[in-house]
């Protein structure tokens, strides 16, 4: 993939071919590698080729904090983990897609357009994982949940499994490691890479949703999985960046045609969340937004996000994230400032 980078804080970005350093990370592999040398810090890319995947390791030592802008046109069905540090930022088509450090997230997208922020002068490492469609669908027959991700490829809607919920296991660790070592012969590398990859993937998804026999009640039920479809959207127009609005789960009954009992169940079993809580973890990203790009004062944001006063909006936003809206905004402009108050 082709990608162009840039930053508003520094233009556009360079990608520069490898040095014979870099070559020590994977001894045993023959990666494609490039990196960066940027006045913001340095990073360096691995692109090790498998059979219906390719896998890429990225390390990022940041000095100065920026913001990176990549674009390609091209769809990607990815896997993304958070190795060292959250990535936080937001990709094209996703109101939120953060990741925390030790998390993964499972998503596609029609278009690869990225904003990644990188506040903290640290070191930054992620694994991403791109998958061919052949490759997805001879494991999608046995786990709904990647036939649901194949469902919205298929109509070219944009979609992920989001991070917050999905801390890496054990098995997924176990299996990155296996991708590292790979001491294979280099005719057998590649095999090997897609087997680890596709362990990894399987990891996931037994995280996710687990195997069919959880869904078998909903799988079969076109008509219900459409309609919890149809809510999750419908929850979603609750939330925007104009306004929000008090969501009543009558409402949501009536529109998409449920009954308390298949809501509940399906959202739990699909989008391992609940209905209530998925709206409000959107009024919660969307407050974290006007935090991190707006002067509003945190009463106007509290107003905003539909509660009913700025200690309600207070104490949920410190039960969430273990600190005030108004700590976190100022962690946040402190990290994207770092020589503000140096004398």
């Amino acid at each position: 993939m082709s990608l162009e980078l840039k930053s508003k804080e520094f233009g556009k970005i360079e990608i520069l071919p490898a040095l014979q350093q870099d070559l020590k990370k994977f001894p045993k592999h023959q990666p494609i590698i490039s990196r960066l040398d940027e006045p913001f810090g340095k990073a360096i890319f691995y692109d090790l080729p498998g059979i219906g995947l390719h896998v890429s390791y990225s390390e990022y030592h940041i000095k100065r904090p920026v913001t990176i802008d990549a674009g390609a046109d091209q769809a990607v069905i990815e896997l993304r983990i958070a190795m060292k540090k959250q990535i936080l930022g937001k990709w094209e088509g996703f109101k939120e897609a953060t990741i925390p450090e030790d998390h993964f997230c499972l998503c596609y997208s029609p278009t690869v357009v990225t904003h990644a922020e990188f506040p903290d002068p640290a070191f930054y490492s992620t694994w991403d994982i791109h998958f061919d469609i052949p490759f997805l669908t001879s494991i999608a027959k046995d786990y709904p949940v990647l036939q649901e991700l194949l469902n919205k490829v298929d109509r070219k809607e944009p979609f992920q499994y989001r991070a917050e919920h999905y801390i890496c296991t054990p098995e997924m660790k176990g299996a990155i490691a296996r991708i590292m070592e790979n001491g294979h012969s280099r005719a057998s590398q590649a095999w090997n890479l897609t087997f680890s990859a596709g362990e990894l993937l399987i990891s996931v998804l037994e995280k996710i949703g687990g195997p069919m026999s959880k869904y078998a009640n909903l799988i079969h039920n076109k008509y219900l999985i459409d309609r919890l479809m149809n809510a999750k959207t419908f929850i979603e127009s609750f939330v925007t960046e104009k306004e929000v609005k008090p969501m009543e789960l009558k409402e949501v009954y009536k529109k998409c045609q449920l009954n308390s009992s298949n809501l509940s169940y399906g959202f739990r079993t699909i989008f391992n969340t609940t209905p209530r809580r998925y709206y409000e973890d959107l009024r919660m990203d969307l407050g974290k937004k006007m935090l991190r790009e707006t002067d509003h004062s945190i009463g106007h944001i509290a107003l905003t996000l539909d509660y009913s006063n700025i200690a309600h909006y207070s104490d949920q936003f410190r039960v969430r994230f273990g600190e005030s809206p108004l700590q976190y905004r100022l962690r946040f402009r402190k990290n994207r400032n770092p020589e503000d108050g140096k004398g």
